[in-house]
């Protein structure tokens, strides 16, 4: 008789712990804005298809505007970081402010408190997709310091930004050019789709129908379109997206190469050095210069400076240069 009464309650636990589940299952997916509008029953219906997952020691998961631990796991690439100017060095913690997660592979980031110091602060973050290391981050914070001595490169010469045309106006030409390789409109086309969130313009720019050799060197004027907020944290992150645009290409000028014809470049790693507090939605020139390609591998380095000559980040980056013509082979990187 104890040993049936222990039984029933047993499975009275597990089943309450079940409807608990299946209330915060639906509770979340009411609040996706694509089936909030379903009626109660076929939410019910898709909350019993839902595989629940166990995080372990270091993995943490936030709703749409709940503050976590320190990391978040955005599902479809949409989120917009804020920090509190109040906040004490190593406490600032991001908000996710939107992302639809269904149809998406999640990423898992888990982050190692390295250093919280008085003055400086570190983190270790690993992303993980369908259990495969994909990513790896060290960051390095410091609280701002006015009272050592100061110096910069200065800012090189280059036309107004009004004076440079756009790169979507540069591409418009260029994929409807038939005098362009095919493959090289292709790649253009794929990337005047993806409906750039920046407003880039090309110092120099190449000759797409003639290619020629021509020095590893570029300045882009970008900034953010429209107005970002006075968060430093969001102008952070809009910079990191824009060093990422160009940089790399740099390295195909004195080869005469086009993009997506004889190479692809891939990145392998990235560093940036945030200098001084900076405005992305106003016009930053980003210099950029490939010292070295060899291997299949090429190493570019890049300054942005804001319109009145202030260094405010410096970058680098390496990248393999992949041949999409070369003959296939079955190993991996």
């Amino acid at each position: 008789m104890a040993q049936d009464k222990l039984e029933e309650e047993r499975r009275s636990s597990e089943l309450g712990d079940q409807l608990t589940s299946q209330e915060e299952v639906l509770e979340l997916l009411g609040s996706n804005p694509l089936l909030e509008q379903l009626p109660r029953s076929s939410l019910m219906l898709i909350a019993k298809k839902v595989k629940q997952i166990v995080f372990g020691p270091g993995d943490y998961i936030a709703r749409e505007g709940e503050q976590g631990e320190g990391l978040y796991i955005i599902m479809s690439g949409e989120a917009e970081v804020s920090f509190s100017t109040n906040a004490a060095l190593g406490q600032a913690l991001p908000i996710l402010k939107k992302g639809d997660f269904f149809g998406y592979v999640p990423v898992y980031y888990q982050i190692e408190r390295v250093r919280d110091g008085y003055t400086f602060a570190a983190r270790h973050v690993i992303a993980r997709q369908k259990g495969q290391q994909i990513f790896i981050l060290n960051a390095s914070f410091q609280k701002p310091n006015e009272d050592g001595p100061e110096h910069q490169l200065p800012m090189p010469l280059a036309p107004n930004p009004d004076q440079v045309l756009s790169f979507e106006a540069d591409f418009d030409k260029s994929v409807v050019d038939p005098r362009i390789h095919p493959n090289h409109r292709r790649a253009l086309a794929i990337r005047l789709v993806q409906q750039l969130p920046l407003d880039v313009r090309l110092c120099n720019p190449r000759n797409r129908v003639h290619p020629k050799r021509m020095e590893p060197r570029e300045k882009v004027w970008v900034r953010a379109r429209g107005k970002l907020s006075d968060d430093q944290g969001l102008h952070r992150c809009v910079a990191a997206y824009a060093s990422d645009f160009y940089f790399l290409l740099v390295g195909l000028r004195p080869h005469a190469l086009l993009l997506g014809v004889h190479a692809i470049p891939l990145s392998l790693d990235h560093s940036l050095w945030f200098h001084k507090s900076f405005r992305a939605d106003e016009w930053l020139l980003f210099t950029i210069e490939s010292p070295r390609l060899s291997n299949a591998r090429g190493l570019v380095f890049g300054h942005f400076y804001t319109q009145s000559g202030e260094l405010v980040i410096s970058a680098a980056q390496e990248g393999l240069f992949w041949n999409p013509n070369a003959q296939k082979k079955s190993a991996k990187l």
